[in-house]
C-alpha cells in the first residue's frame, strides 16, 4: 500500500485521488478508508523514528555504526508503541 503519491504503479494499491468536479461516492470513501487505515500506523511509526534527531538529520559519523543506531532507535520505537 502506498499514498497518492504512487498513484498509477501498478505495484501498489493507493486511496483515489479526489477531482475538481467529481465528489467521491459513498464507496470511494470506504476503500480510501480502507486503504489509509494500515497506512496510518506506518505513517505514525516513522514519526517515532524521525524523533530521535539521529535518524531525521544527516549522518555525520562512520557508516557502520549507522545499522547499529538505527537498531538501537527502532528498539525504543518498538518498546514505546508496546508500553
Amino acid at each position: 500500500m502506498a499514498d497518492k503519491g504512487y498513484v498509477g504503479e501498478k505495484i501498489f494499491i493507493t486511496p483515489l485521488k479526489k477531482f475538481k468536479d467529481h465528489e467521491p461516492t459513498e464507496e470511494e470513501k470506504i476503500f480510501n478508508s480502507m486503504v489509509n487505515r494500515p497506512r496510518v500506523v506506518v505513517e505514525n511509526t516513522f514519526g517515532m523514528v524521525k524523533d530521535f534527531r539521529s535518524m531525521s538529520t544527516p549522518w555525520r559519523h562512520a557508516r557502520d555504526r549507522h545499522a547499529a543506531i538505527f537498531g538501537i532507535v527502532c528498539e525504543l520505537v518498538n518498546m514505546k508503541k508496546n508500553m
